[in-house]
């Protein structure tokens, strides 16, 4: 069975996540998020299946 993260990406900028939501995504193989945010957290998404709400 797998898990679902809910994550907060904070101001956007990787470098003020915390480490836990980093690894959550990481760790994640399908991200969702709106466009805008999606775009802020782009390198992290390197190999993920990737869906972007308008």
């Amino acid at each position: 069975m797998g898990k679902v993260y809910v994550v907060s990406i904070s101001s956007g900028n990787i470098l003020d996540m915390s480490k836990r939501a980093i690894d959550a995504i990481n760790e994640s193989d399908i991200v969702v998020g709106y466009t805008g945010y999606i775009s802020l957290i782009e390198p992290l998404l390197n190999g993920k299946e990737v869906f972007q709400i308008q």
